[in-house]
């Protein structure tokens, strides 16, 4: 019986930069490890195109920390979404 490979799970922001970051990374490690993405329905067709699986998970909302850091506002940066941005990760 063949043994699995480790999984890898990248959980990048909703943005093209950290999604384009990371697919580069997955690519040199994908002999080694599975890798598996966080979904986004914005950047699905590129994972899929790059062969990558994608599972369902909560994310913090790219726009709104931008948006927030922009003017100094670090509320989004708070215990209860942290935690429940954590533990939804975690349970999937």
């Amino acid at each position: 019986m063949p043994q699995s490979k480790p999984k890898v799970l990248f959980l990048p922001f909703d943005l093209l930069s950290h999604y384009s970051r990371c697919i580069q990374l997955a690519k040199t490690i994908q002999d080694e490890y599975d890798v598996l993405f966080c979904h986004s329905q914005k950047y699905e067709k590129f994972l899929k195109e790059s062969g990558f699986v994608t599972f369902p998970c909560e994310i913090f909302n790219a726009s709104a920390v931008i948006n927030c850091s922009r003017n100094f506002d670090f509320s989004w940066l708070n215990y209860e979404d942290i935690s429940r941005v954590v533990e939804n990760q975690i349970s999937n």
